[in-house]
């Protein structure tokens, strides 16, 4: 059977960072790239939270890649990818990609399960 994924993205400390685009791989295979407008971006550092993919993958073993290019306040660009697998059961799964500034100079991207 199939279930569905849902994929979304969140800032932390979110003064410091601008998102230009984000990646999505599944399995190796893209599944998303967007590419922000100043709005969105607006709306990330307000707290807001984009859906950034939907989709039905078969259960099993899957490996969940993503990245992103961004700017941060001095301009220059930023960087970050992570890589999880996981295992789907006939449960829909949902996971946060959150965008931090880590308190170093470079951003950081960490996978989070919602139960």
């Amino acid at each position: 059977g199939s279930t569905q994924v849902s994929v979304f993205v969140s800032l932390d400390g979110r003064e410091a960072l601008n998102l230009d685009s984000f990646q999505l791989q599944l399995d190796n295979r893209p599944v998303a790239n967007y590419l922000y407008t100043a709005g969105e971006q607006e709306a990330l550092h307000r707290g807001g939270v984009q859906r950034l993919y939907l989709g039905n993958v078969t259960v099993g073993p899957h490996q969940l890649s993503a990245s992103f290019i961004g700017k941060d306040a001095a301009g220059k660009d930023q960087r970050a990818n992570v890589s999880q697998p996981f295992e789907k059961s006939m449960a829909a799964k949902f996971f946060e990609l959150k965008v931090s500034n880590g308190g170093t100079d470079s951003p950081k991207l960490t996978v989070k399960e919602w139960e």
